[in-house]
């Protein structure tokens, strides 16, 4: 993308310039077609490159990730540009913030890059996406905690992909996790899948502007090191990515921490809090992380890391409940070069003293999952527990369905990968009613049964979940009505550190007797 004639909201914006464009929202008359458009910023280099676009406020109530984008047009300047940056401080209808302060319904959420026949939220995203987020390079999401929560630095995005990890290794973030969902296949315009998704995450900031002695301050990005931290942060993304060439030489930013694992601690009981580790510190196995005093009790519970590794996430309220999610804890995926955890990176977040880092210690070999060649297993996305037929001489899985009905068109104009809806039969006493779920097809493959015969079989991505074992799997979709279990499991779902003992069955016990009458 050059930066002659760029092309944002239907407008073109020549370089060296900056226009605030608005981009206008399908299926809207009257007031609500002018009041629901969703304004950005276009900055346009004086030299052709890369296309950036970094947004903010996707689910309504990320207050300080609209203003570290906000403020970004003070930075950025057009003579430093070579390509195009576009800032969309909230990507929500109008540009408005959710009521209350509360994030918006899960539907409502855009997920890029959208769908233009799907919900109204889909075709909004699209609409946003087949306009200013077109031949992107980088597509950057700023997001933050939820409320009366804090967060580290961190950024978010496919560690499997060298572009990716060598942004993210750049960014100087504190920790790089794997993105959440998967990333979209294609471009909205059908263009190849060059595009880069990342998503910084970002903690709350303080010291917000008020009022005082009658008198008002004009609005402005906060000050504090957590605020400086995310600008050098987004300064780094914009460096390395080709984008931003600034004068002067950039200082060499810290190594973060790749944490492909990551830990929920909940609070053994309710009442009041006491942080002692903020986000950010780097603590051992065992050491304190808070204490709870249930109200009215002198007692003291505190909760302590189950291993060691780097808190992500904090609460930031002075009370909880009974098993509500108290800390994130990252767990990094390796240590420096020299073998020593990684270095300290200053106070936390909530201003509580750092705890020592963990010694370093050889990793104990983890233990072998123990199946047998019958167990009972969960497809949590389906809403599906069945008996599965462990056979490692089969390669791919299979899930029997008695009916299977394209919901999609069929046609030139149809998508590859069309939604089908599945009747899956549930055997046992008490549920005789068949199951009716629908899915999104990956991929279509041809499978040989023991027979000879050759068969092509639509394949789908769900969740398998084996004991306290959840792994993303391929399944294939047949009728295996002539076989004694509704499902198999090939050895490419197994993957590496699982033992069959081909003589026994149920290794994986329910946990309750309920559980075992499902099916």
């Amino acid at each position: 993308m050059t930066a002659l004639g760029v092309r944002g909201g239907g407008d073109t914006v020549g370089r060296g310039q900056a226009r605030l464009v608005a981009v206008p929202l399908p299926h809207r008359h009257g007031e609500a077609a002018l009041g629901d458009r969703v304004p950005a910023l276009v900055i346009a280099g004086h030299r052709p490159g890369p296309r950036v676009a970094i947004l903010a406020g996707v689910r309504g109530f990320e207050v300080n990730a609209a203003r570290l984008v906000a403020a970004a047009q003070s930075w950025i300047s057009p003579s430093e540009l070579t390509g195009t940056v576009v800032l969309v401080p909230v990507l929500r209808p109008g540009g408005r913030f959710a009521a209350a302060g509360r994030p918006v319904r899960a539907t409502h959420v855009w997920h890029l890059p959208g769908d233009p026949t799907g919900s109204r939220a889909a075709r909004d995203a699209f609409a946003v996406s087949s306009t200013l987020l077109v031949d992107s390079a980088l597509v950057l999401t700023v997001t933050e905690a939820d409320p009366g929560r804090v967060a580290a630095t961190t950024v978010k995005g496919d560690l499997d992909d060298p572009r990716a990890r060598r942004l993210m290794r750049a960014s100087g973030a504190v920790a790089l996790l794997p993105a959440r969902r998967k990333l979209p296949a294609a471009r909205p315009d059908g263009g190849a899948a060059d595009t880069i998704h990342l998503e910084l995450a970002i903690p709350s900031f303080d010291g917000l502007d008020i009022p005082r002695d009658g008198e008002g301050t004009e609005a402005g990005p906060p000050d504090g090191a957590a605020f400086a931290h995310a600008t050098a942060v987004l300064g780094h993304l914009l460096r390395e990515v080709g984008v931003w060439s600034p004068d002067g030489r950039a200082p060499p930013a810290p190594r973060p921490a790749v944490c492909r694992h990551v830990t929920a601690i909940l609070a053994a009981t309710g009442g009041f809090v006491q942080v002692l580790a903020g986000p950010g510190t780097s603590v051992a196995k065992g050491d304190p992380l808070a204490r709870i005093t249930p109200p009215l009790e002198s007692s003291i519970v505190t909760i302590t890391a189950p291993r060691a590794g780097l808190i992500l996430e904090a609460p930031h309220r002075a009370g909880t409940r009974r098993g509500a999610k108290l800390f994130v804890l990252g767990r990094p995926a390796r240590a420096t070069r020299d073998g020593a955890p990684p270095p300290e990176r200053g106070p936390g977040l909530l201003g509580a003293p750092r705890q020592p880092a963990p010694a370093p210690v050889a990793p104990a070999a983890p233990e072998p999952l123990c199946l047998g060649w019958v167990e009972r297993v969960t497809l949590p996305d389906l809403g599906l527990e069945l008996l599965a037929k462990i056979d490692t001489g089969a390669r791919t899985s299979a899930l029997h369905v008695t009916r299977i009905r394209t919901i999609t068109g069929r046609g030139p104009d149809s998508p590859r990968r069309p939604m089908l809806e599945l009747t899956i039969p549930r055997r046992g006493k008490r549920l005789r009613t068949d199951l009716v779920v629908r899915v999104r097809v990956r991929d279509f493959i041809q499978i040989k049964d023991s027979s000879g015969r050759t068969e092509r079989r639509p394949v789908i991505e769900t969740t398998l979940r084996l004991g306290d074992t959840q792994k993303k799997v391929r399944v294939t979709l047949t009728d295996r009505g002539d076989m004694t279990y509704p499902m198999l499991i090939g050895r490419t779902a197994l993957g590496a550190g699982v033992v069959i003992d081909p003589g026994r069955r149920h290794l994986l016990r329910p946990k309750n007797d309920l559980a075992r009458k499902l099916t």
